[in-house]
């Protein structure tokens, strides 16, 4: 008898594990999926007070519609704008980031995107170096 209860309790467990696994499995395979062309932009060298404007694009290889929730940066000096729409399966959209040029020197600067994405959050990287505007001169001269 106590036998017979083991194989019942060890194919409970075993049906247990394989049904949840098939479950996570579905479960991610009908989430969607944020692909960018690239996660790393540098500006280089740049000249104080000019526009530093880049655009990261973006692929929905999911199967169903991508959300992004908010776009966070650490510092009020780079602005973002992003799709406040869904974004279908197989489309593509971008997300623009704006940096502010004031501030001279070196900068690397995260952003993190956050959605309804199995790989969510993805992390965009600007970087440069922001140059006085009478050195720029001079470098053209």
């Amino acid at each position: 008898m106590l036998e017979y209860r083991s194989k019942i309790l060890i194919l409970l467990i075993v049906s247990f594990l394989f049904f949840s696994c098939n479950y996570k499995k579905k479960k991610n395979e009908e989430r969607s999926f944020i692909e960018f062309s690239e996660v790393v932009h540098n500006f280089g060298t740049i000249q104080q007070g000019t526009k530093a404007i880049y655009k990261f694009k973006f692929y929905n290889a999911g199967k169903v519609p991508l959300k992004i929730n908010e776009v966070i940066t650490n510092c009020g000096c780079t602005v973002v704008k992003f799709p406040r729409r869904s974004i279908r399966p197989k489309s593509r959209g971008k997300i623009t980031i704006s940096y502010d040029t004031n501030k001279i020197g070196k900068f690397e600067k995260p952003i993190s995107v956050i959605s309804n994405a199995i790989n969510s959050p993805v992390i965009l990287i600007i970087k440069g170096e922001v140059i006085p505007y009478e050195e720029a001169a001079a470098r053209k001269n």
